[in-house]
């Protein structure tokens, strides 16, 4: 999986991000415990449980079936926590 910052803001941390993610598991479980995350699939296909995930929510072990981009949007700092 390859990420493309777009943009940053200083003051919250939010994020926007192009993402390139390969045919098969795009992500391990996770959560991101600050921030809200909200996505959309631009090319390829994948399947996954939703373009907006609360922040804390588990998610995660999205399924490529073709190579995707993606734009993601964390509206606080991301720093995702790998749920075992």
């Amino acid at each position: 999986m390859k990420e493309k910052v777009l943009w940053t803001d200083e003051g919250t941390g939010a994020k926007i991000a192009l993402v390139k993610a390969p045919v098969g598991v795009m992500d391990r479980r996770h959560t991101h415990p600050e921030a809200n995350q909200f996505g959309m699939r631009l090319t390829g296909s994948m399947k996954w449980v939703s373009s907006h995930i609360p922040k804390g929510e588990e998610h995660g072990l999205s399924m490529i079936e073709e190579e995707t981009i993606a734009i993601f949007f964390w509206d606080d700092p991301p720093k995702p926590e790998v749920v075992e």
